[in-house]
Order: structure tokens, then C-alpha cells, then sequence
């Protein structure tokens, strides 16, 4: 089991890449997280996404938008902040493998 393994086992991490319709003729990838708390909120990731090494730490900079909140649950974006950061973590390593 690899490290990232782990830490998706750990933290539950789950989601699915879905295409969300902005309008009738525009598209984005979105995610839809599936885990118990947040589950069915869509949120999509801005195209640019910056990586940081400082101090044998790596920060990542980005910026995303709740598309679809299709529960109603009460949450902020500064809440989901830190599980997109984790999803995008997960897919850069997953496209570097």
C-alpha cells in the first residue's frame, strides 16, 4: 500500500471526477465528493493551481468554486478548502505516477 494509499484510507478521502454544464455550450471537470459529510457537493478547481516548495513543506495555491450544493449542507469554502487541497494533491500524484 503506498503512502498516499494510507492517507486516502485514513482520511476517507473519496470522490469522482465529474463533467458539470456551466451553460447550454460550456463544460467543466468538475469533482463530486462522496464522502458522508459533504456528500454530492460539486466543486470546480480554476485552471491554474501553483506549487510551492518552502521549507521541505509543499504549498499549493488555487482557487475553486462550489458549482452544486444539491443537500443544502451548511458549508463555507474555507471548510472545503482543505479537501479539495487533498483531492488535488491526489490527482497531481496520480497523474505523476
Amino acid at each position: 500500500m503506498s503512502f498516499l494509499d494510507f492517507l486516502r484510507k485514513k482520511s476517507g478521502l473519496q470522490y469522482e471526477l465529474v463533467e458539470y454544464k456551466l451553460d447550454d455550450n460550456t463544460f467543466r471537470q468538475g469533482i463530486r465528493l462522496l464522502d458522508s459529510k459533504y456528500n454530492g457537493i460539486i466543486v470546480t478547481v480554476d485552471p491554474v493551481v501553483k506549487v510551492k516548495e518552502e521549507n521541505d513543506m509543499i504549498n499549493i495555491t488555487f482557487n475553486f468554486t462550489i458549482e452544486s450544493n444539491p443537500h443544502g449542507i451548511e458549508v463555507t469554502k474555507d471548510q472545503l478548502r482543505p479537501v479539495v487541497g487533498d483531492i488535488i494533491v491526489d490527482l497531481m500524484y496520480k497523474d505523476y505516477q
